[in-house]
């Protein structure tokens, strides 16, 4: 979104948010629940409950299969910190490592925070005074921060309120900002917020409220006592509420402060309770809060509720001023009654100045601002996302394939490439040669249907008939597999429509297990690598004595029909062997030859056909 047109936006929606979120209502009592919360020790081997707050963590080994389990050292761990930091995830490998939290619900706002507590949990001291540790952190495809770890011993935490579209998968990633960057992860926490919460989030595309996250940067309870944190269970939504006085004046109650059913931020009564004041009548209070950055908006709520019980004489009544520039005027909060004021802009300059008709001061109770965050719309096609996870759950790859597969751009996933079809992404090729693929192919692949391209060469797979064939793919790479390649797909490579690369039979002249078959005489061997299409290909290594280099070796490629020639259609068989039928035929030039099947029926015949295979490849490099 260009930056006038948010700025616009963030303009319009000022004067809609002044007037909506002054709002006090009673709310409905009832004892707050963990449910819907994902709460992720990260490192941990086992699942832990926070003392001071009650809420059960557990370890992380659902949502990610990347990254090492580290402790930090134990001249970092004090009886003051939660040992839900006392381990850590790293990830030394990768440049993008990413938790999938598939049970977050679609269509639901979340609080999601992510803690780093470096503690030289790698024993390289990578945390100096003048040279902090620095990696990036991504809710989905999108930014969210730069994680900056300046100290050893302290936990560093950064939160955001995000908007889980329908059909999407949540993904919480680190990445590296250099070579020289290892991220880790020590906690992260979701928490579930009501739809009417943070209005400001509406989900995508929206043309009235800004669409995207709101990351915070700082959220504080004023008039609050010593360094005491407020969250769950005073707090519900587990927000993080830290002590702040910015007036040498404060004014408490032990009376609850109550909110209502449409209060669109439901501040916890305990913040409430305590506020601060200005020094005098015509005080005033404020702060500046400049943004680094002039094309970032910012976000910020204001928190009220009148703490004394004011006589009809008495009047609190203030203006609040953001830049000079009158906002809200003669405002007065109302007696144990929550209500906010919330605006946006890119520099603020707050004050809340008490107006001609006042007897009390301003007063203040608590805080947020959050930068506003634009997001990228993630296209990605969901269907081909579950296909892919659902290709490599079926083969146990040990890849990280984790977040979204094509974006960002850089942190692609392995083997795969994407293009834009029709305002969406889709997958289009997929190279998984050589990765130990064993079994059947899987049906998931039919599922990418605008995939271009497939390479499954040189696995163990097997198939007695290629479901595939129906795919739309101009290239597949089928070679170093044993599968059976139904003649309709043969038929497609006729007319240039399809490019097949596999392998099917092998002529040898004798076998490397010992079965009781003999060896055919003056016979030479031929490795037939594609164009055959019946089984893949299989390689023999020849039990004749070639060190004197009296029997040539040379490779050849040969059509099925080709090879039913040579054996008049399979009809003599001279054995069996561990792993295929073995059958006797004649070259053109009149050269006998064995030509050797691999079975389907054998589980291990795929494996053993393709140990031959290799043996072979090296007799003919050897020679």
């Amino acid at each position: 979104m260009a930056y006038e047109s948010l700025k616009k936006m963030a303009l319009w929606c000022t004067s809609l948010l002044l007037g909506v979120f002054i709002a006090v209502v009673q709310v409905h009592g009832q004892s707050p629940s963990t449910e819907g919360f994902i709460s992720i020790d990260c490192g941990a081997t086992g699942n832990s409950v926070d003392d001071s707050t009650g809420i059960q963590y557990t370890t992380d080994d659902q949502f990610i299969d990347s990254g090492t389990n580290y402790n930090v050292a134990s001249n970092y761990i004090n009886a003051s910190l939660p040992k839900q930091y006392l381990t850590v995830r790293g990830f030394p490998d990768g440049d993008r490592n990413c938790y999938t939290l598939n049970q977050a619900i679609n269509d639901t706002k979340y609080l999601v925070r992510a803690s780093f507590m470096y503690g030289n949990y790698d024993g390289k001291n990578s945390v100096q005074k003048n040279s902090p540790l620095l990696f990036d952190l991504h809710i989905g495809i999108n930014i969210w921060k730069t994680v900056n770890i300046s100290d050893p011993s302290t936990p560093f935490t950064y939160e955001a309120i995000t908007l889980i579209s329908a059909g999407r998968r949540l993904s919480v990633c680190v990445t590296r900002t250099n070579s020289s960057s290892t991220p880790f992860i020590s906690l992260l926490e979701m928490r579930p917020l009501k739809d009417t919460l943070y209005p400001t989030i509406m989900p995508f595309p929206s043309s009235i409220f800004f669409s995207g996250n709101l990351v915070l940067s700082m959220r504080h309870n004023l008039g609050g006592s010593g360094n005491e944190i407020i969250r769950y269970p005073d707090d519900p939504y587990d927000r993080i509420w830290k002590p702040m006085n910015i007036t040498l004046h404060e004014v408490s109650t032990d009376k609850t402060v109550k909110h209502g059913q449409f209060d669109q931020f439901e501040v916890p009564s305990v913040v409430l309770q305590t506020a601060s004041v200005s020094a005098g009548v015509n005080g005033s209070i404020g702060f500046p809060w400049d943004s680094p950055d002039s094309h970032i908006f910012y976000y910020v709520i204001l928190h009220f509720s009148e703490l004394e019980l004011l006589s009809e004489k008495d009047v609190r009544a203030f203006d609040v001023y953001l830049d000079r520039r009158s906002m809200t005027t003669d405002y007065s909060p109302t007696y144990l009654e929550g209500s906010a004021d919330a605006t946006s802009n890119v520099r603020f300059a707050f004050s809340l100045n008490a107006n001609r008709r006042a007897t009390r001061p301003p007063i203040l109770n608590a805080f947020e601002i959050y930068s506003m965050v634009v997001t990228r719309f993630d296209a990605t096609n969901v269907g081909d996302v579950e296909a892919m996870l659902a290709i490599k759950e079926a083969y146990k790859l040990k890849k990280n394939w984790a977040g979204h597969p094509c974006f960002p751009e850089k942190y692609a996933w392995d083997g795969v490439t994407c293009g834009n079809y029709a305002k969406e992404i889709r997958v289009i090729a997929i190279n998984l040669s050589s990765n130990g693929l064993v079994g059947q192919v899987s049906n998931f692949f039919s599922r990418l249907t605008e995939i271009q391209s497939l390479d499954l060469s040189y696995n163990n797979l097997s198939e007695k008939y290629l479901l595939l064939w129906q795919l739309y793919q101009t290239s597949r790479n089928l070679t170093g597999n044993c599968i059976e390649v139904p003649d309709a797909l043969i038929e497609k490579t006729k007319d240039g429509s399809l490019i097949l690369s596999y392998s099917s039979l092998m002529l040898n002249h004798s076998f490397v297990n010992h079965e009781a078959i003999q060896p055919l005489s003056e016979s030479r061997q031929f490795n037939m690598e594609s164009g055959g299409s019946l089984l893949p290909y299989t390689n023999f290594q020849s039990g004749v004595d070639h060190k004197d280099s009296q029997l040539p070796l040379e490779s050849r490629q040969f059509m099925y029909t080709e090879l039913e020639n040579i054996t008049k259609k399979f009809s003599r068989i001279l054995g069996k062997g561990g792993f295929g039928i073995v059958f006797h035929g004649f070259l053109e030039d009149g050269n006998e030859v064995a030509v050797k099947m691999c079975s389907l029926s054998s589980e291990q015949a795929p494996n053993l056909f393709l140990a031959e295979v290799s043996q072979f490849e090296s007799a003919l490099r050897v020679m």
